[in-house]
């Protein structure tokens, strides 16, 4: 009796098992309502597209990387060792105007005491100036320095040169620094005096106008060779 109602339960399970299967696979066929043919014939439409696509990024990858390597044999055919010569450069400028009033109204309208704010009831531009500068240093001997100006200040300035060739530069000159001799350094051309406690530029000085001292004492610039 144990023997033939355990077999009755397993042979029930397995009519339930294929009852069950029969109805899975009859719903997917009613659902879908396309035939083995029909599957496959999606499918393969499906992997050649699929593989069409793999194609395409697969040579959108290879361009992609001749471009690269293209790039990389120009960078390293291509000499840039002269744009060292720019390394370190500086830039820097400023705008100086003014507006003066003077009390005593001078008849030629210009103050004889002043070094560069001379006008008198008036606004005027003072200096527009730019300065170009690389330091020289043990690792890079060479530098340069250019300072360019434009105004009053600036014709005040070169207003003792002959002709009016260079009256915009206040200073260019080259420098070399000696490698081993602790920072000597050699500078030729033309360049701003290094004496007084004023200087041509308005905004580093502690007073808009500058003393006597500076006015009539010192120079404005040397031309030479300074070494430092």
């Amino acid at each position: 009796m144990e023997t033939v109602f355990a077999g009755n339960r397993i042979g029930g399970r397995l009519l339930r098992c294929l009852g069950l299967f029969s109805m899975i696979v009859l719903g997917v066929g009613v659902a879908q309502g396309q035939t083995v043919e029909e599957k496959l014939a999606a499918l393969e439409a499906r992997i050649q597209q699929l593989e069409s696509e793999l194609a395409a990024t697969q040579g959108t990858e290879t361009r992609v990387a001749a471009v690269e390597q293209s790039v990389a044999e120009i960078e390293e055919s291509a000499d840039f060792e002269g744009l060292s010569f720019f390394n370190g450069v500086r830039f820097s400028g400023m705008l100086d105007t003014y507006y003066g009033y003077d009390f005593n109204q001078p008849g030629s309208r210009t103050l004889d005491t002043r070094a560069f704010a001379v006008s008198h009831n008036s606004l005027a531009l003072n200096l527009i100036e730019l300065d170009i500068a690389k330091d020289a240093s043990e690792s890079d001997p060479l530098g340069y320095h250019l300072t360019f100006g434009y105004g009053l200040t600036s014709d005040i300035v070169n207003s003792g040169d002959p002709g009016t060739t260079g009256d915009n530069l206040f200073q260019y000159y080259l420098s070399g620094m000696f490698p081993g001799t602790g920072g000597l350094t050699i500078d030729v051309g033309k360049f701003v005096t290094q004496h007084g406690a004023e200087v041509i530029e308005s905004s580093p000085n502690w007073n808009y106008t500058r003393g006597i001292l500076f006015t009539w004492a010192i120079p404005f610039y040397h031309f030479g060779i300074r070494t430092t």
